[in-house]
């Protein structure tokens, strides 16, 4: 029993000695680590962006780039996409008006095409900066409905035809988030 109490504690000291010489970026595994190494040590761009944002330093990420974080919702990679909202939705309350109407499509590209996603997230999110996330739908569904051959119905369709498994409760709460966006724009 003392051997194998021995050897155990030989082994964790062998394993503590050999993380004491790797800074802390190495740490992760052989893949993340890899990949965020790659990406911390590039030029500014959107997934370094995207990870110094969730690292809490937004304040290294200008505005342009977050305009490209909004531009990256539509990707295909789900890690990414969370990843991006996440990053998105924190500084959010950075852009002005005429940023936001920038971002505009990209957000409600998302929505539309993510809407259990979106609703997870935003559940998750200050009042303020979920009230700012609306606004922005807001301003794209009004402009949507410009043209008379929009409607309201046809964007809760299009939200719903991407909506696979949803439950009454996640179509109901399509249907109330896209009239409220059009509420918010009479009001």
């Amino acid at each position: 029993m003392k051997t194998l109490k021995l050897i155990l504690c030989f082994s964790l000291a062998i394993v503590f000695s050999a993380c004491e010489d790797k800074p802390l970026e190495t740490i992760y595994s052989d893949i993340d680590g890899q990949e965020y190494y790659k990406d911390m040590s590039s030029e500014m761009n959107v997934r370094k962006a995207t990870r110094l944002i969730l690292e809490n330093k937004q304040e290294q990420v200008p505005n342009d780039i977050i305009l490209s974080i909004a531009d990256s919702l539509i990707t295909d990679n789900k890690k990414w996409k969370i990843m991006y909202f996440d990053a998105f939705s924190q500084v959010i309350y950075r852009l002005n008006d005429r940023e936001r109407a920038i971002v505009s499509p990209a957000l409600f590209a998302f929505f539309i095409r993510n809407p259990i996603e979106y609703k997870s997230k935003i559940d998750q999110l200050s009042y303020n900066k979920s009230d700012i996330l609306l606004e922005i739908i807001s301003n794209q569904v009004s402009e949507s409905l410009v043209d008379d051959q929009i409607t309201i119905n046809s964007i809760i369709n299009l939200t719903f035809s991407y909506c696979k498994d949803c439950t009454q409760q996640e179509l109901d709460f399509i249907v109330s988030y896209v009239q409220l966006a059009e509420k918010l724009i009479v009001e």
